[in-house]
């Protein structure tokens, strides 16, 4: 008898919500679900496989963000640091951002419309991190750092990605090989993809009248933020991963820093990266505010679909990707999608998964 995620998961695949997808859930770090479905490619009939490659887009902010305290651990970086330590050609009222104000989405900048506009308006093809850091020196602020919360979809992490170039005197690509990927055994995680890896990437596709229908990478955003053409190693969301590796990262979190012997992080730190750490109280999404990178859940409302305990924390990537922690009940769960209009952080099919996982727990128990 198939059970109540294969269920419900299924119905969305039929239902063409997504072309497929890949899903582990852990209670106490043991896998409690693990199934993949549907279709990395609909037009070949190659379906969704642990090793299927997906784009993580703004999850990769989650691995910037424990990069960022790596060095802050080695006495490299400080969350005070400001932004004319490292550009110190940008504007003088540029100081105000912290590394802190770029974790925890308080910068300012690349927030809204206007500064995201101008941001486009300054980026070339034939940019690398370092160019285009140094190029939007001039990225008015929205608001004053520190003042109000919200969402830099790609501002905040791109510079933190090139800030460990600086301070690291690596590539973000090398650094977070060397860092991260390799000592977490995450070989199929990386900016640029073999010819290989390449034959296993997850198709995207939008949903169009009911129809799923393939999102071309010849988009000016792929343009613009790809390594492969350029060697531009976005921080904000460059990544490609697989659910295999990603549950790596995931359960590296969940446990304080450490897995299968190897420690990435202190466990004091992934602490302060899931607590609370916004300078402002305004925000923007009900019932989330901002740790070191991570968004907490610190009042999930049901009205809204989130129906998962307070101080779970995780993100999204735009094309549906979803990781969540909830250190209350011990449960991880890690979700590749690959759809482009499925609604981000909003995804309801991120919601749906973070219930399924709860009355899973419950049930188990």
């Amino acid at each position: 008898m198939e059970n109540k995620i294969d269920f419900s998961m299924r119905r969305l695949v039929e239902r063409k919500t997504i072309a497929g997808f890949g899903l582990i859930i852990r209670k106490n770090d043991e896998i409690v679900y693990s199934n993949c479905m549907g279709w990395g490619n609909t037009d070949t009939g190659t379906p969704v496989r642990e090793n299927t490659i997906f784009r993580l887009m703004s999850m990769t902010k989650l691995i910037t963000a424990v990069a960022v305290m790596l060095l802050v651990e080695r006495g490299k970086l400080s969350l005070s640091d400001n932004l004319l330590t490292f550009f110190p050609n940008y504007a003088t009222g540029k100081g105000k951002v912290t590394i802190k104000h770029l974790l925890n989405h308080c910068s300012g900048l690349g927030h809204t419309r206007k500064s995201i506009d101008w941001y486009n308006g300054h980026a070339t093809l034939s940019d690398t991190l370092a160019v285009r850091m140094e190029r939007i020196a001039g990225i008015p602020f929205d608001f004053q750092p520190g003042t109000k919360t919200g969402y830099s979809a790609i501002v905040a992490f791109d510079l933190l990605g090139r800030i460990i170039e600086i301070v690291s005197g690596f590539d973000l690509e090398r650094f977070f090989k060397e860092n991260i990927l390799i000592p977490l055994g995450m070989t199929d995680t990386g900016f640029v993809l073999s010819e290989e890896q390449k034959s296993r990437l997850a198709i995207n596709y939008t949903k169009k009248g009911g129809r799923l229908i393939a999102y071309p990478d010849s988009t000016p955003f792929f343009a613009r933020q790809s390594a492969d053409a350029n060697r531009y190693f976005s921080g904000a969301g460059g990544l490609f991963s697989t659910l295999y590796d990603y549950d790596r990262f995931t359960r590296m979190i969940s446990r304080g820093g450490e897995l299968d012997g190897i420690r990435i992080l202190k466990e004091e730190t992934v602490t302060q990266m899931r607590t609370v750490g916004q300078v402002s109280d305004k925000l923007k999404f009900i019932g989330i505010q901002w740790g070191l990178g991570f968004a907490v859940f610190t009042k999930p409302l049901r009205l809204l679909g989130y129906v998962i305990e307070k101080g779970t924390f995780g993100w999204s990537g735009a094309f549906g990707t979803h990781m969540f922690i909830d250190p209350v009940n011990r449960i991880c769960a890690t979700l590749m999608v690959n759809r482009s209009n499925i609604g981000g952080a909003g995804s309801l099919v991120s919601r749906k998964v973070e219930k399924l996982a709860l009355e899973l727990f419950q049930n188990w128990e």
